[in-house]
């Protein structure tokens, strides 16, 4: 009989954690996407909103907290045209390869929007990726050579790693060749 009382209040121990660790938490950083497609924005309000948004597996990650005010200054910086405060975002081995001139030349008339954090998956030496898909537009003369167009939507994979105790978007093959496509076309097939 005794052992019986310790089962059960062993079990009911055990599904009291459980259901305490499956709580919501009770601050978010991020706004939270349904896991659905939403409504594409309209072309006169395209790239979207500026605010950093995620699916429900990145806003529910525990470094969520830590990268998720990294990319929204990232994304902030490029629509403020704001080099230093995008340099913060960046390793340094990245910012020697984008010095400001050549950066301040390649955002001029860049903005970006309806930005989707869609995970992040960790990589190997202790580095994670975070995939990200965003609308940019921008003068057809600053778009890319192979996609001369005004509105872009991108779907991308940011590496990042730890520098001066902080998450940083780093270089490597990960972005090197991003899918993208023109705005309401269909998403091409990699």
């Amino acid at each position: 009989m005794a052992a019986l009382i310790v089962v059960v209040i062993a079990a009911a121990g055990g599904y009291f954690v459980r259901e305490l660790y499956r709580q919501p938490p009770t601050h978010k950083t991020v706004q939270e996407e349904p896991t659905q497609p939403s409504t594409p924005v309209p072309v006169d309000q395209q790239p979207g909103s500026g605010q950093v948004k995620a699916r429900q597996e990145f806003a529910e990650h525990p470094l969520q907290g830590q990268i998720w005010p990294m990319l929204q200054a990232h994304f902030d910086s490029i629509n403020h045209r704001d080099y230093q405060k995008w340099r913060s975002t960046v390793t340094r081995e990245r910012a020697v390869n984008f010095p400001e001139q050549k950066w301040l030349e390649d955002y001029r008339t860049t903005r970006d929007g309806s930005i989707l954090v869609h995970r992040i998956d960790s990589a190997p030496d202790r580095k994670l990726r975070v995939m990200v898909s965003f609308t940019s537009t921008q003068d057809i003369v600053d778009a890319p050579p192979e996609l001369p167009k005004e509105c872009i939507r991108w779907h991308i994979v940011l590496p990042l790693t730890r520098e001066d105790n902080k998450w940083k978007i780093d270089i490597g093959p990960e972005g090197s060749s991003p899918r993208h496509e023109e705005c309401g076309a269909a998403p091409s097939v990699n």
